[in-house]
């Protein structure tokens, strides 16, 4: 009986010992999930961090476009009035020609 108690004894440590080496393994990883975790939520910070800069230089260049657009525009609608004063001026000379021509014809 002596030998069946200094066995069960001795079953009953190396368990003890098992589950004191278990949850010994469980803590380590239950560490290391906690470690991998904040690492994660660090590179979720730098993914949002750099979609929010992307997102920002991506619309000061279409600030920029619609701004040289814009600049087109206006250098378009004044070319288009230089070219109309142009036009009108060419038109008042032509009326001040004839004008000239007709007093010349009048005076012959």
């Amino acid at each position: 009986m002596k030998k069946d108690l200094a066995k069960e004894k001795g079953e009953l440590s190396g368990l003890v010992e098992t589950r004191k080496s278990q949850e010994l393994k469980v803590i380590e990883l239950r560490s290391n999930q906690e470690k991998a975790n904040e690492e994660m939520r660090t590179i979720e910070a730098e993914i949002t961090k750099l979609e929010s800069e992307k997102e920002r230089k991506m619309q000061q260049r279409n600030e920029k476009e619609v701004n040289k657009r814009t600049i087109e525009i206006d250098i378009k609608e004044k070319q288009e009035r230089l070219d109309s004063y142009s036009e009108v001026k060419d038109i008042e000379g032509e009326r001040e020609s004839i004008v000239q021509d007709l007093e010349k014809f009048r005076k012959e």
